[in-house]
């Protein structure tokens, strides 16, 4: 436990506050312990005694937390800069190895997480946030970070990384320790030596309602169906330039758009998914990766749209007395989409009611869902 006590030391001897300890076992389970930055002796000896933390994996909030609390409004000090890099396999762990030894600007700690590492820069002095503008700023030095180095997107300021000293239980068949590789407190840096690197970062405060035990019947039979969901899901992908775990979320995120799920459904899906980042996703971050899919899919012009959407379309080129036989139509399509007996609809009406140009519509129906 010394060198885990040294690593804290080095991360939270400048701070008021709290510590965030989170605890994750396999079935899912969060919970949440706070212990005083002045009381690591006392978090120590709780990791050292098996009854408090056995056969979980344990994470501590990077940032201190101003009170008994772990969203990003409760951190108003920042001791450091941080990264997280996966690994796939023992060839990419030496790359990623080498990567950091070349840096220009060498990490003051590198943690072996078990399937990656985590990687800190220490600050020569903290870095107060006092206003939403100080908050996107350190962010942004954060994110820049990740994006060099081709990490995982891990910016956010309530963000939790691995306790050393632990077992990474992501495979409870094959727990891995998690080591400090290096540790270097003397090494520390001034924010504007990371400029370069900096980048722009979005204010945004979305709450989107994650209901992780709700994923829908409809998806499972979608996942057999298709293949490049069923690649995503797997972790499989041989052509996305991000495949980190939260370049494998962005990408299964994208793929659900035209399926026409809801913000809950794809977050509950992405938590199940076992090539991202899965339980360990924070609501913020499912949040983020969800509206930027959206954002995509609106962009292009091809986002699923609701009924209301669908006739106020046909009313503005058609002129129709009414909608109803449309919405049958479509109910028809809907229908097809469950498994049994398909649903054979006729569609009869005199010369120019339409029937043609409603029908045209469908022609190049493929994704689309109308729900």
């Amino acid at each position: 436990m010394k060198k885990t006590k040294q690593f804290l030391q080095t991360l939270f001897k400048q701070s008021k506050g709290y510590i965030e300890i989170r605890t994750i076992d396999t079935s899912g389970e969060v919970k949440r312990y706070f212990y005083p930055t002045t009381q690591i002796d006392k978090l120590l000896s709780h990791l050292a005694d098996d009854n408090f933390f056995k056969d979980t994996n344990v994470y501590f909030g990077v940032c201190p937390r101003n009170d008994r609390k772990g969203k990003e409004e409760n951190v108003k000090q920042v001791n450091c800069l941080w990264a997280d890099l996966d690994c796939r396999d023992e060839k990419e762990r030496q790359e990623r190895l080498q990567k950091l030894k070349n840096f220009k600007l060498p990490p003051s700690i590198i943690v072996n997480s078990g399937h990656g590492y985590h990687v800190y820069w220490l600050l020569s002095q903290p870095y107060l946030i006092k206003t939403n503008q100080d908050k996107l700023d350190i962010k942004g030095y954060i994110k820049g970070l990740s994006i060099g180095l081709k990490g995982d997107s891990t910016f956010d300021l309530s963000r939790i990384l691995r306790v050393p000293r632990t077992k990474n239980i992501k495979d409870p068949d094959k727990p891995l320790p998690v080591e400090i590789l290096q540790l270097n407190p003397t090494l520390k840096y001034e924010l504007i030596e990371f400029e370069e690197l900096k980048v722009i970062v979005e204010d945004v405060h979305l709450d989107i309602d994650i209901e992780p035990d709700r994923i829908p019947d409809r998806f499972w039979r979608i996942l057999q169906e298709d293949p490049k969901i069923k690649d995503t899901w797997e972790g499989k992908r041989k052509d996305l330039k991000d495949n980190t775990r939260s370049g494998y979320d962005m990408a299964l995120a994208n793929l659900l758009m035209p399926y026409g799920f809801s913000d809950s459904e794809i977050a509950a899906i992405l938590r199940a998914s076992p090539s991202g980042k899965g339980k360990e996703a924070t609501k913020q971050y499912l949040a983020l990766t969800i509206r930027k899919a959206r954002d995509k899919w609106n962009e292009r012009g091809r986002f699923p749209a609701s009924l209301e959407h669908v006739l106020a379309t046909f009313e503005k080129w058609l002129e129709l007395e009414e909608t109803d036989y449309i919405e049958a139509i479509l109910a028809t399509v809907v229908s097809n989409e469950i498994p049994g007996d398909p649903v054979w609809l006729f569609v009869i009406g005199p010369p120019g009611a339409s029937k043609t140009e409603v029908l045209r519509s469908f022609k190049e129906l493929n994704k689309a869902r109308f729900l």
